[in-house]
């Protein structure tokens, strides 16, 4: 009796934690890089937001370091994202899709490029 009870339980825990994993679709991170499209020197200071495409009030944002790195402080539920970048006195880059699909994994996204607003001339 005792092993039909335990064994009944297992199952219905392993069906609870299964049920889970297809319901968040597990879990990654990311991380890269943000450099001045001119002479590829680190921005650091830059936002880089991720939004989910299926869940637009899920997501995060991220700074980069003095060298220009960045990484995800949490794990991401695997799915599609808007990034977008941002500092003062750039131009933002984005939104373009960043696809996470693999539970479990850690996604380099390339480096972005920013850059400083032309200057209009003086007439």
């Amino acid at each position: 009796m005792k092993r039909a009870l335990l064994a009944t339980a297992l199952v219905i825990m392993c069906v609870v934690l299964s049920g889970c994993t297809l319901y968040f679709g597990g879990w990654a991170t990311a991380g890269g890089r943000v450099v001045e499209r001119v002479d590829g020197v680190p921005v650091p200071g830059a936002t880089v937001s991720l939004k989910s495409v299926s869940n637009p009030d899920y997501g995060l944002n991220c700074v980069t370091d003095q060298k220009g790195y960045w990484a995800t402080p949490v794990k991401l539920k695997c799915d599609m994202y808007d990034v977008t970048v941002s500092k003062n006195g750039y131009v933002e880059v984005g939104p373009f899709g960043f696809p996470m699909p693999k539970r479990g994994a850690h996604y380099t996204m390339e480096t972005i490029e920013m850059e400083k607003p032309q200057e209009k001339p003086d007439k």
